[in-house]
């Protein structure tokens, strides 16, 4: 590090004077070429060279300063450390004090002549790395530095100012030729003995450091322990000594303000039973060797994992100990230093927990202290006068079984173990790292060498631009001729013929694109050719002219001809009419030219007459020659307007009333106020209305009405400005000429204000209703949907409450009063015109909008004796969530759902209620109401259905099937038949038809009338099924006609009559269950039967018909509980009247007999289409 600095300090000196050198050449050959403004303020050579001399004269002054600021700095802490202090206030340290300074007068005498690498001769103190050693007392500190074979340049004049070895008791200095160590007494750092005068000393000698080395105080500060405190001292004692040494390092921050490193050294390291026979082989270069290990160091990181580092490195060293154990041992011919050697390494264990336990007591982090920064541990020896540790060589020879002859007495006269490096080449080599990040030192001397340079190249740059500026501008005219011919050509191609607006484009492209010219003046031109030499203004003001005159030429006529086009082509549309002719004139006479409402027409149309595949790029240059158009207009002669066409529209423009035209403008303008926020229906319920809400139309939740129709757009912008606007419209009349301006219609301000007003309200209320009306809930496709919606509404502070009141701020009638605009104007002019409406306004007509939502607006409105209306809609909302969540939560919906349907009284009644509650409320929230009433109602109207269905598939259906399904007279082609008591159990009274008739669907049927209808109960319709309506319609039937008599058993009675028969048939015979008619060409006598018969004989179940012809005999016989519905269903069935029927049969041989049915009602059971439509699903 220190290095770098004497690198950097050489390379600062070389790198300034270059660069004054460069500065002074460049002054006195390049300024003489620099102009301004025509003038030429360096051509003087006086001045350029009193510029030079004051230039090299600040240097040296700078350069001296320095130098002597750094002197002093010296001189000062010298004569400082050498003074006794005065000071009252620390009159009880000022002879310690001055026993500080005292003992160098004599040392700095000769400092002062000592000429140093860094500092040169006489800065010796103040340039050198400072490092404090603290440490109880009889640590070592002293002996320490004796044994460390440091060279100090005073020892030969002065001595080393040391008492002796058995401990200090004075602060001693010691002068290397790389540091100065400051040795301090041991009672300075536990402070435990005369407690106050210690404190006042030490403060003294902290804040000596402070104010003469404020920068860097300190380099470093080592703190020695001996080892055989550690191993002595009870756990608690040693963290005691831990503590003080931790204030102490903490005093150091607080007071200097800077982070420095710490190095921990157990010194004493002899006085451990084995170490000195274990190190006894180290020769000279071995024992200045680092033994110990150094933290690694992250200048990102202020905490350290002290401890868990040490356990790992220790153990390290350990191992390293172990194995050379072996190898000593070896060598080693003395039994008792062989047994001092074997106990070395595992007395060198006892230490890992007390040195753990220190460091942790330092070192810990807190939230309240800046963690020191710990470098390392490191183990070292100097002579000292005592003993082992008896109690340690002892106990280890108890355990190990060695020979132990008591403690080994210490000379005090030896050698010193592992100092030198230490210090030479770890701490004094760290000396940069208080305080400082060494990476940012290395980066600043890297940006201090690069920042000379940059001086040197800016120099030489600054010498090649204007080199360069000069050849540029030179190729800058050149190139400007050669592009001039280039657009010459290009607008010789220009056909006068074609009319389109994109003819020209390319043309002015290219002229607007010549060096200097108008692009370049936009942008400011290119920098490099300027540095006083730029010949850019000159040419650019003529080409930029010659691009404006040939807009004039070619873009502004088919502008006019495409204006033109559009008043000839939009003739059916009066406003857009009114505009067009306005801008058309305004390009005509620049007097009332308004930029902006031309390029707004012009803009637009665009998007109608320009082909709709051109390129963004081409769209972008038209544009561009639009806005240059509009800029470059004003300085020519305006073009003459068609005044047949002009006349024309004006009489067309005349059946368009002023003040339709002029609200026509007034909405433009309102709508284009970027200061008038829109209504969102999302700003005033939050972002719960996404979830809530939707609008009809597909538009997004975001929807908004704009701000020209809210309370702002009336107060803040209508009735401010229109007064204003009407005057500017008056001004306006030029478009119209004096032929049809307002006065040619009677029509006066005050007028044309009330007319105007009556259709912005028109337009205000007709946009409200559009954007409610729109509104709609958000879609509930399932119950949870309706639930979550529902939830939300029915809670106290509903969403439904800001959405109402965000309306009624802008439509009731506060939105519209005069007041407010007022207030939006006050005390920015007097405003009697208003104050004068305020009290006219009653007298104006009726509001639409304030009618309109009147009653809407009144559900929030409330006082202190009631509350709002609306919020007995919200607890009627809850009502209806409480019958939904209770359908929802329960075990069977659909039941639950049926019940409470089915219950005219019970809490499907909420349901009808919502009902009316919908019908008296005013649009949208009738509508809104509707919606979710409609929504609760089918939801339980479909559990409702779904538990009818399933009644019906497991009750009905399932039986229907086992029974009847493919089974005559159902089907009238199977073999198999339905048993009367399955028939019966099915459609006869008190059936399986007739009790899921009378307990499921009874309410919700209309059975008045034919074919049968499902009808609504409680506003709920449960015509689940059309299918399941058709086949209890057919069940009925079947029931009226085969158990009129309301017995469980099917009971038929009918009558035969014989009508014909084949004249070759003697006699026929019918019989029938036991029954029998005998017909012989006699009397045509009817018989009347009962099905089935009751009788209990062998023809049961027997249907036959049998006829006798000369020939013999035939027969039709069919058997079983429906033998006489299948006999009957062999003839030819016709319909004589209501209750008579002509059955014929048609025998084998073609013998024909026919038979009068008469039925017993009006349902003739052997012809029912019914019994063929059963179905069982």
């Amino acid at each position: 590090m220190r290095l770098l600095t004497s690198i950097a300090g050489k390379l600062k000196t070389v790198l300034g004077f270059a660069a004054l050198i460069i500065i002074a050449v460049l002054i006195w050959f390049v300024l003489p070429a620099v102009t301004m403004g025509g003038s030429d303020p360096f051509g003087s050579a006086m001045t350029r060279g009193m510029m030079i001399g004051s230039m090299f004269a600040m240097a040296l002054v700078y350069k001296l300063r320095t130098h002597l600021m750094a002197k002093k700095k010296n001189e000062q802490l010298a004569t400082e450390m050498s003074a006794t202090d005065k000071t009252p206030k620390e009159e009880l340290g000022k002879q310690e004090v001055s026993e500080l300074g005292h003992k160098f007068e004599e040392a700095l005498s000769l400092l002062k002549k000592v000429k140093t690498k860094e500092g040169g001769k006489g800065n010796y103190l103040y340039v050198l790395p400072w490092y404090v050693i603290i440490g109880p007392s009889g640590s070592g500190k002293t002996t320490a530095l004796l044994n460390s074979d440091l060279h100090f340049p005073l020892m030969d004049s002065v001595g080393a100012s040391v008492k002796g070895v058995g401990g200090t008791r004075n602060c001693d200095w010691w002068f290397t030729d790389e540091s100065v160590l400051l040795d301090t007494a041991g009672r300075y750092t536990t402070q435990n003995n005369q407690n106050e005068l210690d404190e006042v000393e030490w403060k003294g000698f902290l804040g000596l450091l402070k104010k003469f080395r404020s920068r860097k105080p300190i380099n470093g500060l080592i703190i020695t322990f001996p080892v055989d405190s550690l191993l002595k001292m009870q756990e608690s004692d040693l963290i005691t000594h831990a503590k003080f040494i931790k204030q102490r390092i903490q005093e150091f921050q607080e007071t200097f303000q800077i982070r420095f490193p710490v190095y921990i050294t157990i010194t004493k390291f002899d006085l451990l039973p084995g170490f000195t026979e274990y190190f006894d082989d180290l020769g000279r270069e071995e024992r200045e060797q680092v033994w110990g290990f150094t933290y690694p160091y992250d200048d990102d990181s202020e905490e350290q994992d002290v401890v868990p580092q040490f356990l790992m490195e220790f153990r390290t060293l350990q191992e390293r100990v172990q194995s050379r154990e072996a190898d000593r041992l070896q060598m080693e011919s003395d039994i008792n230093r062989r047994d001092l050697i074997y106990v070395f390494p595992r007395t060198l264990g006892l230490l890992q927990d007390p040195i753990a336990t220190f460091l942790q007591e330092i070192f810990k982090p807190t939230r309240f202290e800046t963690q020191p920064l710990l470098r390392g541990v490191y183990f070292t020896s100097g002579t000292q006068d005592g003993t082992t540790l008896d109690r340690v060589v002892n106990a280890l020879g108890s355990r190990f079984g060695l020979r132990t002859d008591g403690s080994t007495q210490r000379s005090g006269k030896g050698k010193g173990y592992f100092l030198h490096n230490l210090f030479t080449k770890v701490i004094f080599r760290e000396s940069g790292l208080a305080g400082i990040n060494i990476k940012h030192e290395r980066r600043l001397f890297v940006l201090h060498s690069l920042a000379y340079g940059l001086v040197f190249s800016a120099a030489v740059a600054l010498s090649g631009l204007w080199i360069y500026s000069y050849l540029e501008n030179k190729s800058l005219v050149d190139e400007v001729q050669a592009k001039t011919v280039e657009a010459e050509a290009v607008i010789a191609d220009i056909s006068r013929y074609e009319k389109d607006v994109l003819v020209p484009v390319d043309a002015l492209n290219t002229v607007r694109a010549l060096p200097t010219g108008y692009d370049d003046i936009q942008e400011g031109g290119k920098s490099w050719r300027h540095f006083g030499l730029y010949q850019g203004d000159k040419l650019g003001q003529e080409a930029s002219d010659a691009y404006g005159r040939l807009l004039y030429k070619t873009f502004l006529p088919r502008l006019l001809v495409q204006i033109e086009s559009a008043l000839y082509e939009k003739r059916n549309d009066a406003e857009y009419l009114y505009d067009t002719l306005r801008v058309y004139l305004m390009l005509s006479d620049p007097a009332h030219l308004e930029p902006a409402s031309v390029k707004s027409w012009v803009l637009d149309d665009w998007k109608r007459v320009l082909p709709r595949d051109i390129r963004k790029n081409e769209y972008e240059n038209l544009q561009a020659h639009l806005d240059a158009l509009l800029e470059y207009l004003p300085k020519e002669t305006p073009l003459q307007p068609n005044d047949e066409l002009v006349a024309s529209v004006r009489t067309l423009l005349s059946t368009l009333p002023p003040a339709r035209r002029f609200y026509f403008r007034l909405k433009e303008e309102g709508m284009l106020n970027k200061e008038l926020s829109p209504y969102r229906m999302v700003d005033a319920i939050g972002s719960e209305a996404a979830y809530l809400f939707q609008f009809k139309n597909g538009q997004p939740i975001t929807s908004e009405i704009d701000g020209f129709f809210t309370k702002a757009g009336y107060q803040h912008y209508f009735i401010v400005d229109r007064d204003e606007m009407i005057e500017r419209y008056l001004t306006d009349e030029w478009v119209m000429g004096d032929e049809y301006g307002l006065e040619s219609v009677g029509l006066n301000g005050e007028l044309l204000q009330t007319q105007v007003e009556s259709m912005y309200l028109d337009d205000y209320l007709s946009t409200w209703k559009s954007y409610l009306e729109s509104l709609d809930f958000a879609p509930m496709t399932n119950p949870r949907e309706t639930l979550a919606i529902l939830k939300e509404l029915s809670r106290p502070n509903s969403p439904i409450i800001p959405l109402l009141k965000s309306i009624s701020t802008n439509t009731s009638s506060d939105a519209f009063s005069l007041l407010g605009a007022l207030d939006s104007v006050a005390g920015d002019t007097e405003t009697p015109a208003l104050d004068e409406k305020i009290e006219e306004q009653a007298q104006v007509r009726s509001n639409p909008v304030i009618e309109y939502f009147a009653e809407l607006n009144k559900l929030t409105e409330g006082d202190d004796e009631h509350a709002p209306p609306i919020e007995e809609t919200i607890k009627m909302l809850d009502e209806l969530y409480v019958y939904m969540s209770a359908i929802d939560g329960a075990a069977n919906t659909g039941k639950v759902a049926f019940e409470n349907a089915s219950d005219p009284l019970g809490s499907a009644a909420v349901l009808r209620e919502m009902d009316v509650e919908a019908a008296r409320q005013p649009k949208p929230l009738s509508t809104l109401l509707d919606k979710i009433s409609d929504r609760a109602k089918l939801q339980t109207a479909q559990d409702a259905k779904g538990y009818m269905q399933r009644e019906w598939d497991n009750e009905v259906a399932r039986h229907c099937t086992n029974m009847l399904a493919n089974r005559y007279p159902f089907n009238k082609r199977s073999s198999r038949e339905a048993t009367l008591d399955d028939v019966s159990a099915y459609f006869g009274p008190g059936g399986i038809l007739e009790r899921y008739f009378d307990d499921v669907v009874v309410d919700y049927i209309d059975t008045s009338r034919r074919p049968w209808r499902w009808n609504e109960n409680n506003g709920v319709s449960l015509g689940f099924s059309e299918s399941v309506l058709r086949q209890l319609e057919i069940g009925r039937v079947i029931r009226d006609t085969f158990y009129r008599t309301g017995s469980p058993d099917p009971a038929i009675s009918f009558e035969l009559r014989p009508i014909n028969m084949d004249k070759s048939i003697l006699r026929m015979s019918l019989f029938v269950n036991g029954q029998q008619m005998t017909y012989a060409h006699g009397p045509q006598s009817g018989k009347r039967f009962r099905w089935p018969d009751q009788a209990r004989n062998a023809d049961r179940g027997l249907a036959r018909l049998v006829i006798v012809t000369s020939a013999g005999q035939e027969s039709i016989t069919e058997q079983g509980d429906w033998a006489l519905f299948r006999l009957f269903d062999q003839a030819k069935v016709e319909r004589m009247d209501r209750e008579r029927y002509k059955l014929t049969f048609r025998l084998k041989n073609e013998f024909t007999v026919s038979l009068e049915l008469r039925a017993g009602s009006v349902y003739n059971p052997f012809q029912m289409a019914e019994l063929r439509q059963v179905r069982c699903q």
